[in-house]
């Protein structure tokens, strides 16, 4: 990625190294698949909380990038918006066979998926909840799951797909 440059129609894939820190913006340390260390900070996110979706080893997907340098020199990946981070589970075939752990089961089961899904959104858990939703035959409930992480173009764009 170029320095000082919103990388507009690219993604980063991350992989959070530490636990979350709030202060103007939510800050965490992360990790490129090609072992790359930079600091994250994502900004406009009043719906997270420091400890909840953002755990150690949480991987995620930032949309358009903005990559600068800080204050102390160092290369960080700059947000802005929750709505364009994507959360991602272990098993998702996006995330890199190596962030993976050992017992990772990879089940097909749509039922047990919608299951989790719903268990993730009664915990208000929505990122994970529209993670777990990933499968065609549950859009409604990953259509509101978006509207309730205020994610309301991704909501209808889930919708659409489905009609």
């Amino acid at each position: 990625m170029t320095l000082e440059t919103y990388h507009l129609g690219s993604y980063a894939l991350l992989r959070s190294n530490t636990t979350t820190n709030i202060l103007t913006a939510l800050v965490l340390i992360v990790e490129a698949e090609e072992s790359n260390v930079l600091v994250l900070q994502l900004f406009n996110r009043e719906d997270i909380s420091a400890d909840k979706d953002t755990h150690k080893g949480t991987v995620l997907i930032a949309k358009e990038p903005y990559l600068k340098v800080s204050a102390d020199g160092d290369n960080m990946v700059r947000v802005e918006h929750l709505s364009d981070v994507l959360f991602i589970q272990e098993w998702h075939p996006l995330t890199p066979v190596p962030w993976k752990s050992a017992n990772v089961q990879f089940s097909n089961c749509a039922n047990r998926w919608k299951l989790k899904g719903n268990a993730s959104f009664g915990r208000n858990d929505y990122q994970f909840a529209i993670e777990w939703h990933i499968d065609k035959s549950y859009p409604v409930q990953r259509a509101l799951a978006f509207i309730k992480a205020e994610q309301f173009d991704a909501a209808l764009r889930a919708l659409e797909a489905a009609s």
